[in-house]
């Protein structure tokens, strides 16, 4: 019978996924801009606020998002057993669809022809399926693609949102499913009562052993977990452990030397990530859109 414990074709599905969106954000905005040209050429010259325009737009294709990404996981979640991980893959395949619609605006207020856009949409997509991280492995890549040959990364990598999507859901699935995330606050239990001592430190190490019984009852670990990625998720841990640099798909960062978990630390580098492109074309509008 089927396991999603033994699918490991899940970090697959979660990077398909996350093409899937941004491929759905860009098709559907790319030409917004562009065929409403004479409209917003005549408001310009009303002196009407680009940003408002521009606000408007992500606001109504949000909304369309929204409803593409809850139907979206209802279906997998049903097909391929996946529970309990509602709201990380809703804010990441959200995201994943504004990444692609702020690339789509952006790229829609440069063209004045809407022919352009067969040609282009290719050239935006493959890129964010050869550098996302499940196609090829960064390690493998050609040296002389990197400016630093220290990096473990090449440095064009960091620019492809497809990275930091993919990255953030597949250590989310890894790290935030309810069984570990369950065993995760247990063991910050564990960390609180190592100065306790006496039958005080016994009463609480019983506690904890009746809360990890309980956890795994509710949260059987074969129906929750998949062994492929919590396997190379834990790898990776080791390696960050040990060389103490950010590694691809570990579930902690470190960023002047703080450390921030995965899911957050991607999280945050999408939204500067979408708030730049936004801000560019607000500007591009404002002051270079012309006839």
């Amino acid at each position: 019978g089927y396991s999603f414990y033994q699918n490991i074709n899940l970090g697959i599905y979660i990077f398909i996924s996350v093409i899937v969106f941004i491929f759905l954000g860009l098709s559907n905005s790319i030409e917004e801009i562009t065929s409403e040209r004479k409209n917003l050429l005549r408001e310009k010259l009303l002196n009407l606020r680009m940003s408002h325009y521009v606000i408007s737009k992500f606001i109504v294709l949000g909304l369309f998002s929204i409803v593409q990404v809850v139907l979206y996981y209802l279906a997998s979640s049903l097909i391929l057993g996946i529970k309990g991980m509602f709201f990380p893959y809703f804010i990441y395949l959200l995201l994943s669809a504004v990444s692609g619609y702020s690339v789509g605006l952006l790229i829609s207020s440069f063209l004045s022809d809407t022919k352009a856009i067969i040609n282009i949409l290719p050239l935006i997509l493959i890129p964010q399926i050869i550098f996302g991280g499940a196609i090829i492995e960064y390690e493998k890549m050609n040296k002389s693609i990197k400016l630093v040959d220290t990096n473990p990364i090449p440095e064009i990598v960091q620019v492809m949102p497809s990275r930091w999507l993919f990255e953030g859901l597949y250590v989310a699935q890894a790290k935030l499913n309810p069984y570990d995330a369950s065993i995760g606050s247990i063991d910050k239990q564990r960390q609180k009562i190592k100065k306790i001592k006496g039958p005080e430190l016994l009463r609480q190490q019983n506690k904890i052993y009746k809360d990890i019984a309980i956890k795994t009852k509710k949260y059987p670990k074969e129906k929750y977990t998949n062994q492929y990625l919590s396997l190379s998720v834990s790898m990776m841990d080791g390696k960050y452990l040990n060389t103490n640099k950010n590694i691809f798909l570990s579930s902690y960062k470190t960023l002047f030397k703080k450390r921030y978990s995965t899911f957050c630390y991607n999280l945050l580098i999408s939204l500067f990530y979408i708030l730049f492109l936004n801000i560019l074309c607000t500007i591009k509008l404002k002051y270079f859109y012309k006839e």
